[in-house]
């Protein structure tokens, strides 16, 4: 820290003391140097208009909403809908992609299918779509 302030308007000072534990402890105090003034806030380094600031955290809050929005609206999951014992579903991934299958078993969103009156597929609700 001390190396990496070395050229800026900022001093260090490591302070030394002994807590009412009896335990010694010690901190780094940085302060601006000579007291300087803190740096004009604005844009480009030259005063600003007043209301510049409350202007850009409107427009902050604003773009942080709508990426808020598009993203609940991205994530939002699927209300999946769950096949019951018997019906016929056809697989949409996997090694069997485009088959149907008769649901033998449900274990919550777990599907155990028999494809092609001979296989055992075990596929999650997700990836297969009711025949109709």
């Amino acid at each position: 820290i001390e190396s990496a302030l070395v050229d800026s308007d900022l001093e260090i000072q490591w302070l030394f003391g002994e807590a009412s534990n009896g335990e010694s402890h010690k901190s780094l105090q940085v302060r601006r140097k000579l007291g300087r003034a803190l740096p004009i806030l604005g844009t480009d380094s030259a005063k600003a208009p007043p209301g510049w600031l409350a202007k850009q955290v409107q427009q902050r809050s604003t773009q942080r909403t709508q990426q808020e929005a598009v993203a609940s609206e991205v994530s939002e999951p699927k209300e999946i809908e769950i096949p019951e014992v018997g019906e016929t579903v056809r697989l949409m991934s996997g090694e069997h992609a485009g088959e149907s299958g008769q649901v033998m078993a449900v274990d919550g969103e777990e599907l155990t299918l028999l494809v092609g009156g001979a296989d055992v597929v075990i596929a999650s609700a997700s990836e297969v779509k009711k025949d109709k």
